[in-house]
C-alpha cells in the first residue's frame, strides 16, 4: 500500500492508467530496496509502454513475429520498429533471432546502439552427448553449460548480456552457470506436479508454437501427447494449431471467456481443416483438464497451451 500512496501522492492531477499506476509502483518498490540489478520485462510492442519509461543500459530483443496486429502493425517490419523502441542512444542491444529485421538494424545505427545478433556476434552450439551447450563470441568461449528450460537462443543473449555488462557488474562463470541451471519460467514449458505428466506452456502465436512443438519432440515420451487448447479469436489459430499437429495424438479444445474468447467449435473447425478429426469439445478449460487428465494413461503426458488465460486456468486448479 505505501507504494501506490507514493504514487498517488507524486502524481499530482496526473492521470495515470491500470497498468502505468501498478508499474510506478513496481518502480518505487525497487528504488527502495536499493537494488543493484533490475530486469524489466517491456510489455506490448515496446516503445509506448510504461515500463519503456527507464533509461535501460542493454536491451534484448528475444524474437519478432505477428502478434497483436492491431495495434502494432500488420508486418514484421512494422512489428519489430514498435520492439526497437527499446534501444537506448549508445547503448548496446541484442537480437537473439534468426536474422534481425531491417527496422531494428536501422534504428540501432540512427541511435547508435551497438546491436549484437544472433550468429554473427554470439552463437551457441549443442554438445554431442546433448547433456551440455557451450556459448561464443568472439574470443570467448564458455563450454559446458548447464541444460536450460528455455529456449537456447534466449539463454545464449542472456550470456551476452552478461558478457556485455561484466564491466559494471562483474559475473564469474560458475554464478553465471548457477543462474542458467536455476532459471524457471513459470508457463513457459512448465511441468506441474503431476503423474501422468502434465507441462502448461502460454505459447500463443506461430512462432511459440513452433518452439513448443520443437520441444514436445525432442522430449520423446512411450505415450501418446494430449492438448487441451484455447486461443483467443483474434490469435493467428489456423498457424498456432498446424505448428502442433505433428506432435499431437488427441485434442481437448476448450472455449475462452470473454469478448476475446473462441468457441470450442471454432478450434474444431480449424482442426479439421487441418486433417484432424480426434479431438473432443468441451465446455469450459476446467471440464476439458478433467476429462482429459481422467482418459490419460500412465506413458502419457498432457500438454496446455493456446493463451496465458488457458494456462492460468489449469494452474488454479494444480
Amino acid at each position: 500500500m505505501a507504494a501506490f500512496s507514493a504514487i498517488d501522492q507524486a502524481r499530482g492531477e496526473i492521470s495515470l492508467t491500470y497498468f502505468e499506476f501498478g508499474t510506478l509502483a513496481a518502480f518505487w518498490l525497487f528504488y527502495q530496496q536499493r537494488l543493484d540489478v533490475w530486469i524489466l520485462e517491456v510489455g506490448l510492442g515496446g516503445r509506448l509502454d510504461a515500463v519503456n519509461i527507464i533509461d535501460n543500459d542493454l536491451a534484448i530483443i528475444a524474437s519478432v513475429d505477428l502478434d497483436h496486429q492491431e495495434y502494432l502493425g500488420d508486418t514484421v517490419e512494422a512489428i519489430a520498429a514498435e520492439k526497437a523502441g527499446i534501444f537506448r542512444e549508445n547503448k548496446p542491444a541484442i537480437f537473439a533471432g534468426d536474422t534481425p529485421p531491417k527496422s531494428i538494424i536501422d534504428h540501432a545505427k540512427k541511435i547508435n546502439s551497438k546491436l549484437y545478433t544472433m550468429n554473427k556476434d554470439f552463437c551457441y552450439y549443442i554438445d554431442e552427448s546433448n547433456a551440455h551447450w557451450s556459448f561464443v563470441s568472439g574470443n570467448l568461449e564458455h563450454t559446458q553449460l548447464p541444460p536450460v528450460c528455455l529456449k537456447l537462443s534466449n539463454a545464449a543473449a542472456s550470456v551476452m548480456a552478461v558478457e556485455l555488462l561484466q564491466g559494471v557488474l562483474p559475473v564469474t562463470v560458475d554464478d553465471l552457470c548457477q543462474g542458467l541451471e536455476k532459471t524457471r519460467v513459470i508457463g513457459r514449458f512448465w511441468a506441474l506436479p503431476s503423474n501422468p505428466q502434465c507441462i502448461v506452456d502460454v505459447a500463443h502465436n506461430p512462432a511459440a508454437a513452433i518452439e513448443l512443438a520443437r520441444q514436445l519432440k525432442s522430449h520423446i515420451i512411450a505415450g501418446k501427447t494430449v492438448a487441451l487448447v484455447g486461443i483467443l479469436h483474434d490469435k493467428n489459430i489456423g498457424e498456432i494449431l498446424a505448428a502442433l499437429v505433428p506432435v499431437v495424438d488427441t485434442w481437448f479444445l476448450a472455449p475462452l471467456p470473454g469478448p476475446r474468447g473462441t468457441r470450442a467449435q471454432e478450434l474444431a473447425d480449424y482442426l479439421e481443416q487441418l486433417g484432424q478429426s480426434n479431438y473432443q469439445l468441451t465446455d469450459s478449460v476446467a471440464n476439458a483438464y478433467q476429462q482429459a487428465v481422467n482418459q490419460l494413461e500412465a506413458t502419457d503426458r498432457l500438454i496446455v497451451f493456446g493463451s496465458f488465460v488457458t494456462v492460468a486456468h489449469v494452474l488454479a486448479m494444480s
